[in-house]
């Protein structure tokens, strides 16, 4: 008899964990995602957990207010193949659309196409939290310039920031005229650079400049790492003179913290040539690529 008990008692844990993995909507059609409550979203927006906020409704809409932060990818938009603002299909994401209806089918969808943290919490329509139209999210997006070694450690290691917009390597502040790798290695006089657009209104410049001076040596000459030469030069180049007193504070502290001066450039950014495609985010086409940086810097957010 208590085996019995026991046997029907794991029967039905067994099921109660099956069905908590499908959520079933008034009709009894299988959701297949996690349907949440916006309050249950904010909590979730303010986790550092690598999630994404999903707005599929049309660009237009998104355009006219969004949730901060938010990535666009339409409705209608999303089929059979995964989403390549998607790459990871662990990533928690969260969906909304405008009244409900589009979220629901775009998160059956994400979670049919072998996603699975799918999160649906409705229409922005009754949305509480903060809102931006693109005009607002466009002011709130600013540009640096930062040498600090092989471009390609670099460009992968500001990547995992949350508020870094978009990264592009490139070739800065020497002579006046595209130059090419060859031609950089050859002591043309550029620093290998990467540009970085951040939203201030999720990362700031200072937190930007922290994890700058985490992974390069701040007193060293022509050389990060292993690697030497007039184009692994350190530098901090300003594309707006509002940035220079919040670059200034982080390098006097910098500073006064090792007691003598920094070998790092600040200066104004005078010209920046994109450096070859192959280049472009060389570490993800590339796992085993080399890099200068250590390995745990790579993943601070993990």
């Amino acid at each position: 008899m208590r085996k019995k008990i026991l046997c029907s008692a794991a029967v039905f844990l067994f099921l109660s964990i099956v069905l908590s993995f499908w959520i079933v909507n008034a009709s009894g059609k299988k959701l297949s995602f996690t349907r949440i409550s916006q309050e249950e979203a904010k909590e979730m927006m303010e986790m550092d957990d690598g999630h994404v906020i999903l707005d599929v409704r049309t660009e237009e809409e998104y355009a006219s207010g969004h949730i901060p932060g938010a990535v666009c990818i339409p409705n209608e938009t999303i089929y059979k193949d995964r989403p390549e603002q998607l790459p990871d299909l662990n990533q928690i994401i969260l969906v909304y659309c405008r009244s409900g209806n589009r979220s629901k089918r775009s998160a059956r969808m994400l979670y049919e196409m072998g996603y699975t943290n799918v999160y649906e919490f409705g229409g922005i329509n009754d949305w509480t939290g903060e809102t931006e139209t693109s005009e607002t999210r466009e002011d709130a997006v600013k540009t640096i310039y930062l040498a600090g070694g092989c471009f390609w450690g670099v460009q992968k290691y500001f990547d995992q920031f949350d508020g870094v917009e978009s990264t592009e390597v490139g070739y800065a502040n020497g002579p006046g005229k595209a130059p090419s790798y060859q031609e950089v290695c050859s002591s043309s006089g550029h620093a290998e650079t990467v540009k970085i657009d951040y939203d201030e209104n999720r990362i700031t410049l200072a937190e930007l400049l922290d994890y700058y001076f985490m992974v390069i040596d701040p007193y060293a000459v022509n050389q990060q790492g292993n690697d030497k030469g007039i184009q692994y030069r350190t530098g901090i180049y300003y594309a707006d003179e509002d940035q220079l007193a919040e670059i200034e504070a982080v390098y006097s502290a910098m500073e006064a913290k090792g007691g003598r001066p920094l070998a790092v450039e600040l200066e104004p950014i005078k010209n920046f040539y994109s450096a070859e495609e192959y280049h472009q985010k060389y570490l993800d086409k590339n796992p085993g690529g080399y890099c200068h940086i250590p390995k745990s810097m790579l993943s601070l957010g993990e």
